[in-house]
């Protein structure tokens, strides 16, 4: 079965996030092999699990920045790719596949960008759920997930091969109820108030 992305018409999603083209993959492979703990397995081609049913958002440093900016500006030169995520769409569930920002772009916000892209993707698909795996040490990202109301429903032993680390499984609430899409807008508001404000200080 073959799924198509179901995009707005201006074809990209908060952040001015889009879709990635087959020339990003030798990016989002880079991006993908510094995020493993172990150097071995560093510069491997990124692991789409398969291209017909899963769709690459990536997230560029450029682009971004200008989508909050009040003087829009478009350096193509300056587009760099700086994180991407993987969705697998099946049925009324999305499955977050891969999370992943350079660590030279960490905590600057664009990891919570990706995560409102993807769930703003969800909601045009429909989605009534989302679900994903997660290191049990990464705290960052755990504490990110339970922000937009995401919870523990198991884990998966020995799940990363780099490491042999244990995954905890999150799941999101429905997305269809009026609670949810209610934090969620709540959420994306705050977080498009603190993205103006870094551009405001670093001009």
């Amino acid at each position: 079965m073959h799924i198509l992305p179901i995009l707005k018409k201006k074809t990209e999603l908060y952040g001015g996030i889009s879709v990635a083209k087959k020339s990003d993959f030798k990016r989002c492979s880079e991006i993908w092999g510094s995020s493993l703990k172990t150097s071995s397995e560093q510069g491997g081609i990124y692991p789409s699990t398969d291209i017909n049913k899963s769709i690459v958002f990536v997230i560029k440093r450029q682009p971004f920045r200008d989508y909050f900016s009040s003087t829009k500006r478009d350096f193509l030169n300056n587009a760099f790719i700086i994180g991407l995520v993987e969705l697998f769409h099946v049925l009324d569930e999305v499955e977050i596949r891969a999370l992943v920002v350079d660590k030279n772009y960490r905590q600057d916000g664009f990891g919570e960008a990706l995560l409102i892209a993807s769930i703003e993707q969800s909601l045009i698909w429909s989605t009534i759920a989302m679900s994903l795996e997660v290191r049990v040490s990464n705290d960052i990202a755990i504490s990110l997930y339970r922000k937009y109301g995401f919870f523990i429903v198991g884990n998966r032993k020995q799940y990363y091969e780099d490491t042999k680390e244990d995954a905890f499984i999150m799941k999101s609430p429905k997305l269809n109820s009026i609670e949810f899409q209610k934090t969620f807008q709540g959420l994306v508001k705050r977080h498009r108030s603190e993205v103006t404000k870094h551009l405001i200080m670093d001009n």
